[in-house]
C-alpha cells in the first residue's frame, strides 16, 4: 500500500556494524561459537566496503566469517579477501614498461577481487569462456 524507499547499504553506513554484530550474534549460536566481538580493524573493512549486494551480502559475508572463525573475536583475516581492499588499493598503476597482456591481467585481476565473475565477464563485456580462459592464460588465483 505505502512505498518505501530503502537506500542502499552503503549509503547507510552507520547500519553497517549494528547489522555485522546482530548476524555475529546470530551465528554465533546457529553455529556453536563464542564469538563476542568484532575487531576495529574488521569495523573498518566492513564499514568502507560498497556493498553491492547490500544486506544479503554482508550477512553471507558475516556467516562465512563465523565458521571459520575460530577466536571470540571477528579479525580481518575471517573477512572475505574482497574486502581488504581499501579505494587506495583497488587502483592499480601503469608503468611505460608494462605490456597490454600486464595491464590486462592486472584489470581482470582487480575486478576480480571486487564482483563476481560472471559480473566481472559483464563489465568487461566479454563471455564467461574467454574470462576464464585469460584467468587460466593469466593463472590467476580465484577466490
Amino acid at each position: 500500500m505505502f512505498p518505501i524507499h530503502l537506500p542502499p547499504l552503503r549509503e547507510r553506513p552507520g547500519d553497517i556494524s549494528f547489522l555485522a554484530k546482530k548476524f555475529i550474534h546470530q551465528f554465533s549460536r546457529k553455529y556453536n561459537k563464542h564469538i563476542h566481538e568484532i575487531s576495529e580493524e574488521s569495523i573498518h573493512y566492513i564499514e568502507h566496503y560498497s556493498w553491492p549486494g547490500n544486506v544479503r551480502e554482508l550477512k553471507n559475508v558475516i556467516q562465512r566469517a563465523c565458521i571459520i572463525c575460530n577466536t571470540d573475536s571477528l579479525k580481518p583475516e575471517h573477512l572475505n579477501s574482497r574486502l581488504l581492499l581499501t579505494k587506495k588499493e583497488q587502483k592499480f598503476q601503469i608503468s611505460p614498461n608494462m605490456t597490454l597482456a600486464d595491464i590486462e591481467k592486472q584489470v581482470i585481476e582487480t575486478l576480480l577481487s571486487l564482483h563476481p565473475k560472471g559480473e566481472v565477464a559483464k563489465i568487461l563485456a566479454i563471455s564467461r569462456k574467454t574470462l576464464y580462459n585469460k584467468i587460466k592464460k593469466y593463472k590467476l588465483d580465484v577466490l
